[in-house]
C-alpha cells in the first residue's frame, strides 16, 4: 500500500482538478488539436448506423454514411446545475420523511439531422491520423456491449460523396469544421443539404444561422479557394445558397474549373459564453509512475431518433462514470473509460494498486456492469454501492460488484450532507495483499454485514459502514455498521502495518461510540462532530475512538498515518478551533489540520488556514 500523508493528496487532487476538467488549453491553438475534437469510432457501443460520434462545444456530432445528426444541449442548464450542486446540501434525492418531492433536472435538447441529398450511397468513409489514447466502454450489464480500446481519429473522410468530390471533418477548436474538396471533373452544383429538426433556417451576414430550442447554431460564410501549381491559395467568392432548408454553395465570379476546389465553412454549434461545464469532476489519484487518475460524472443526452426539440433529465438515467489516466504532466490522456448502467452512476473514489490496476468506489441507481462470480450480481434497491476494478490498461473489468440492502446505500445525505461534493463521499484502499477495504455510508437496515462483527445493527438514520473485499471482488471477508442514533458519514480510511482500520468522517449523534481515555470522549455540540475511529483488522473491536469538534458544525475528510502510526486528519469547522503554538495558522479559518497520538487521547499539533473565516472546502 502506497504511504502518502493525506495533505499531499489533497493538493495534489486541487491541482489536478484544474489541470484535467479545465481541458488542454495549450493544444488548442492548433487548428486540428487532438484535444479539441476527437471522432470515436463505433465498435457496437453506439447505434449500428453510426460510425463515429464527435463530441462539441454544446453537443454531440454522429457521424453517420449519408448525413450527420447533431444532439445539442442546453449549456445554459448545464451551467445552471453546475452552479445549483456547488450550494450547500445539494441533492437531487429527497431526504427521508422531509416531503422534499426535488426531481431530477431538466436539461433542454434539440436533434437536428443534416442530410446529404442524392449523395453516393456507396461512399467510401475513413478516418484519418489515429490519436495515441483509446476508450473504453463498461455500460449496462450486458457484456456483449462492452467495447475496449476504441481508437479516436483527428479528422474523417468521406471518399467520394458525390461525384469527383470528396469531404473531409474535422475539428476547430471546440467546433466542427468541414471541407468539400472539389476535383477534375466534379461539379460544386451537386453538394445539397437538407435540414431537418430547427425551428428555422435563414441567412445573415452571409452566415447559415440554424435556429433551434437551445440557442443557434452557426455555419460561418464558406471560405473557398484554389490552389495552382504554382504560387498559394488563391480565394473564390463563395456564398450559401438557400432554398426552404436545403443548403447549396454559389460562386457569383465564378471559378476556374481545371483545378480543385475546397469549401470551408466552420459549424460553431454553440454561441452560449459561460463556462459549458458538461463533466463535472469528484475524485482523482495517481500511480507509483506518477500517472494521474480522475473520475467525474459525465452527461449524454444520448442519440436522438427524431430531429427536433425534446427534453431529457440531469438525473434521470443520463449521468455515468467517466474515468481518465493522463501522463504525469497532465499533458496527454493515455486512456479514457466510460462506466455505467441503464440509470445514474456517480464515482465517490479512485486507488491504483501496485500493479496499475484501478479500484473504483462509486454509487448506482441501477443497471451496472458487474462480472461473472463477483459478489453480489443483482441492483438491491434505491441507490447501492458499486466497486470495480480495471484492469493496467483500462480495457478490461478483472472484478465488478454491488453492495447494499434495500434503502439508500453509498450516497451521504442529511446533516452530514454539507458541502458540495458531500453527497459523493466515501474512499476506497487496498493492503498489500491488494484487498479492498472501503468507508462510506448507508441507511439500509439490511446491509451485508459479517458474523463477529463491531457492530451488526443500523444505529441510525443513516450510519457509517466499513468493509473489507477479496482483490477480485468475488467475497466479502467481513463488514460492520459504524454509528449513533442520528446520522453517520463515513469519508476515509487508512490502514497501519497490522492491517488495523482507522475510520474518519462525520456524525450528529451524541451517542456515536467513543472509548474511555479518548482525546473527546463526548459530543462538542453544534450541527456535527467529525470522528476518528480505530478497527481492529477483522472488523470486531473499536480499539479507540474520539469525536473531533467544537460547538459548532465540524466534519473530518481525510486521514492518514505516520510510520510511528501517528493520525492526522484534514476537515472543515465553522468553530472557533484554536491552534497550537508554534504552528503556521490563520485564526478563524475554517479548515484544520491535526496531528493526534496513535492512542487518539491527545493532539500533537492543530493549525487552522484558510482566509480567516469560518468557510468550507
Amino acid at each position: 500500500m502506497k504511504n502518502n500523508f493525506f495533505l499531499r493528496e489533497f493538493l495534489f487532487c486541487v491541482a489536478l482538478i484544474c489541470v484535467s476538467f479545465r481541458g488542454y488549453g495549450n493544444a488548442l491553438k492548433n487548428e486540428k488539436s487532438p484535444a479539441a475534437v476527437q471522432f470515436k469510432e463505433n465498435k457496437n457501443q453506439w447505434n449500428e448506423q453510426v460510425l463515429f460520434k464527435a463530441d462539441i462545444k454544446g453537443g454531440t456530432v454522429f457521424l453517420e454514411k449519408l448525413k450527420l445528426v447533431y444532439a445539442l444541449r442546453s449549456l445554459e442548464d448545464m451551467d445552471n446545475i453546475h452552479a445549483k450542486s456547488h450550494g450547500s446540501s445539494y441533492n437531487k434525492k429527497p431526504l427521508p420523511s422531509s416531503g422534499d418531492t426535488r426531481k431530477p433536472d431538466p436539461v433542454r435538447c434539440h436533434a437536428l439531422y443534416v442530410r446529404f441529398l442524392d449523395a453516393n450511397r456507396n461512399v467510401t468513409v475513413k478516418s484519418i491520423n489515429k490519436l495515441p489514447a483509446y476508450y473504453n466502454y463498461f455500460i449496462g450489464n450486458d457484456p456483449s456491449k462492452w467495447t475496449s480500446e476504441v481508437s479516436a481519429f483527428e479528422e474523417v473522410q468521406y471518399k467520394g460523396i458525390y461525384q469527383n468530390i470528396d469531404m473531409n471533418v474535422y475539428g476547430h477548436e471546440h467546433s466542427l469544421k468541414y471541407d468539400f474538396v472539389i476535383n477534375a471533373g466534379g461539379s460544386p452544383s451537386l453538394i445539397n443539404l437538407l435540414y431537418e429538426g430547427q425551428d428555422s433556417i435563414y441567412l445573415s451576414n452571409g452566415n447559415l444561422v440554424i435556429a433551434t430550442s437551445v440557442g443557434n447554431m452557426v455555419e460561418q460564410k464558406p471560405y473557398a479557394y484554389q490552389t495552382a501549381s504554382t504560387g498559394g491559395p488563391k480565394p473564390v467568392k463563395c456564398e450559401f445558397a438557400l432554398a426552404g432548408n436545403k443548403v447549396s454553395f454559389s460562386f457569383p465570379d465564378g471559378y476556374d474549373t481545371h483545378l480543385p476546389l475546397i469549401i470551408d465553412p466552420v459549424v460553431v454549434a454553440s454561441t452560449y459564453s459561460g463556462s459549458s461545464s458538461e463533466t463535472f469532476g469528484h475524485c482523482a489519484t495517481y500511480d507509483n509512475n506518477g500517472n494521474i487518475y480522475t473520475a467525474g460524472e459525465c452527461f449524454d443526452n444520448g442519440y436522438p431518433v427524431t430531429p427536433g426539440a425534446y427534453q431529457v433529465f440531469f438525473g434521470g438515467g443520463n449521468v455515468d462514470i467517466a474515468i481518465s489516466k493522463l501522463d504525469p504532466a497532465g499533458s496527454a490522456l493515455i486512456y479514457a473509460t466510460y462506466m455505467g448502467g441503464i440509470e445514474d452512476d456517480y464515482p465517490h473514489s479512485l486507488f491504483v494498486n501496485g500493479s496499475g490496476e484501478l479500484y473504483v468506489l462509486g454509487s448506482s441507481e441501477g443497471g451496472y456492469p458487474v462480472t461473472p462470480g463477483c459478489y453480489d450480481n443483482s441492483f438491491n434497491g434505491m441507490t447501492d454501492i458499486v466497486i470495480s476494478k480495471l484492469n493496467a490498461s483500462g480495457t478490461a473489468l478483472i472484478g465488478s460488484t454491488y453492495m447494499g440492502g434495500s434503502d439508500e446505500d453509498g450516497i451521504n445525505m442529511g446533516t452530514t450532507d454539507y458541502n458540495y461534493g458531500d453527497i459523493y463521499r466515501g474512499e476506497i484502499i487496498a493492503d498489500a495483499a491488494d484487498n479492498p477495504y472501503i468507508a462510506i455510508s448507508t441507511m439500509s437496515a439490511d446491509f451485508p454485514v459479517t458474523a463477529g462483527a463491531y457492530s451488526q445493527i443500523l444505529n441510525g438514520t443513516q450510519d457509517a459502514c466499513v468493509f473489507k473485499m477479496s482483490s477480485t471482488l468475488t467475497a466479502l471477508t467481513w463488514s460492520t455498521f459504524l454509528g449513533g442514533s442520528d446520522y453517520n458519514a463515513g469519508f476515509g480510511l487508512r490502514l497501519d502495518a497490522n492491517n488495523d482500520v482507522y475510520v474518519t468522517g462525520a456524525t450528529t449523534s451524541n451517542d456515536f461510540p467513543s472509548t474511555a481515555g479518548a482525546y473527546q470522549p463526548t459530543y462538542q455540540g453544534g450541527a456535527a462532530d467529525g470522528f476518528i475511529a480505530h478497527l481492529t483488522n477483522n472488523g470486531s473491536s473499536l480499539n479507540q475512538s474520539s469525536f473531533y469538534g467544537t460547538s459548532a458544525f465540524d466534519m473530518i475528510y481525510f486521514i492518514d498515518l505516520d510510520q510511528g502510526n501517528n493520525i492526522y486528519v484534514y476537515g472543515i469547522t465553522d468553530g472557533a478551533m484554536t491552534p497550537t503554538a508554534g504552528v503556521y495558522a490563520n485564526p478563524g479559518s475554517g479548515q484544520f489540520i491535526s496531528k493526534l497520538t496513535p492512542s487518539l487521547n491527545a493532539i500533537v499539533y492543530a493549525t487552522v488556514l484558510g482566509n480567516g473565516t469560518p468557510n468550507t472546502l
